[in-house]
């Protein structure tokens, strides 16, 4: 009976170390996917502003140039 209950007990604990390190890699799992998607939004944000800024630059060089021409 005692060897029984051991071994349940084994069991159990075993169950509950995997249980907490299937949490733990979820979390760690999680936590990289945000940190993805962030660096992912904060790079299209760059590119965004890149782009505007260029074509805001060509704009008034295109005026200028207009301008000074006529």
């Amino acid at each position: 009976m005692n060897g029984d209950k051991r071994g349940k007990a084994a069991a159990v604990l075993v169950e509950a170390i995997v249980m907490v390190e299937v949490k733990e890699v979820v979390v760690v799992v999680v936590v990289v996917v945000v940190v993805v998607v962030v660096v992912v939004v904060v790079v299209v944000v760059v590119v965004v502003v890149v782009v505007v800024v260029v074509v805001v630059v060509v704009v008034v060089v295109v005026v200028v140039v207009v301008v000074v021409v006529l």
